[in-house]
């Protein structure tokens, strides 16, 4: 009766794979919380770095990488063939066992190389994703400074809005009662109204600023799984 080693590599490989599979779950489950009012960059940089698409890419790529180079250390270690051998003697009735243990040389060379291999693959993902992780830093960081101009800029045109809807007032009291003339009541209407176009365009850059930080953080793949 011959055993061979496949069954136990099989056995060892699931279990790497259910743990793989299962410290990944654990950081899935972890609720997300992000408020945008009180957002900081470093808590931007947090998110991106869990969640952002291109860090869950290099995650994947490390992860499968690493299987792959515990596969071919597994191999490593279980290539010597076990073999068990039983015989009856029907004469002197006895049985009799024996195990037989061998080594394939280059099977031994072949899985070696392989080894080497993988762990190469596994070095080169590590370095892909640590520059996948600056490359991330870098662009929320860029992100985040655009969407907190783009708000600095709104507050700027709201106090200058609120300051012309002020003087406008003024104005039209003085022309009422022939303190003002109309051509300095009707600049005022004109630089209100532009101020106003003005906040309208800035509101809007806000909205666009703010989603492409989203994009560029991961959040909306993040609500698209939890949906």
């Amino acid at each position: 009766m011959r055993f061979t080693t496949i069954a136990f590599i099989l056995l060892l490989l699931g279990w790497v794979q259910y743990t793989v599979e299962a410290q990944t779950g654990e950081a899935q489950t972890e609720p997300p919380t992000l408020n945008f009012e009180t957002l900081t960059l470093d808590q931007a940089i947090a998110f991106a770095l869990k969640h952002a698409p291109l860090i869950q890419e290099a995650e994947l790529t490390v992860a499968l990488a690493e299987l792959d180079l515990k596969r071919t250390q597994l191999w490593k270690r279980l290539i010597p063939s076990l073999t068990l051998h039983h015989g009856y003697n029907p004469i002197v009735g006895e049985s009799r066992v024996g195990i037989g243990l061998s080594l394939d040389f280059n099977r031994i060379w072949e899985e070696d190389d392989k080894a080497k291999g993988a762990k190469l693959k596994w070095f080169n993902a590590s370095v892909y994703r640590k520059t996948v992780q600056n490359r991330v830093i870098l662009s929320v960081t860029q992100s985040y400074y655009d969407w907190v101009v783009a708000q600095k800029q709104v507050e700027l045109l709201l106090d200058q809005l609120s300051t012309q809807l002020k003087l406008q007032e003024l104005q039209k009291l003085q022309f009422e009662s022939g303190q003002a003339q109309l051509n300095s009541v009707l600049n005022t209407l004109d630089a209100t109204a532009t101020t106003q176009l003005a906040l309208i365009k800035a509101q809007a850059s806000v909205q666009l600023q703010e989603l492409k930080l989203k994009n560029d953080i991961g959040w909306d793949n993040v609500r698209e799984e939890k949906n």
